[in-house]
């Protein structure tokens, strides 16, 4: 069983997190446990303006916890955002696998560093 990271566009939108859960359902389905922070942190974390700059440094500090620890990241959705760019640069920095999501099929890039 491999952790599988899901990188997925985020903005507190309920659709994206509807887009989260069918990505970690995708992942189980293969019999692999897919880790998602957009699935469990958006309920443990303040979600007013004042808060969200230190809710978005704190996701950011715990997808740097998290990725060295899973198997590979799986990038999913057509727009790559700021926060998405991070999270691929911190795997990148650990050489690990980053599949990209098109149509159901998923491709690595080989322009990793």
């Amino acid at each position: 069983m491999k952790l599988v990271y899901i990188c997925s566009p985020y903005d507190g939108d309920l659709q994206d997190y509807v887009k989260a859960k069918a990505y970690c359902r995708e992942v189980i389905r293969e019999g692999n446990l897919p880790v998602s922070l957009h699935v469990y942190l958006p309920p443990l974390i303040q979600r007013d303006e004042e808060e969200n700059e230190k809710d978005q440094k704190y996701a950011l500090a715990a997808a740097a916890a998290m990725i060295p620890h899973c198997d590979e990241v799986r990038v999913y959705g057509h727009k790559i955002t700021e926060k998405m760019q991070k999270e691929i640069a911190i795997a990148n920095e650990y050489r690990m696998a980053v599949k990209y999501e098109e149509e159901n099929r998923y491709y690595e890039r080989k322009d990793r560093k």
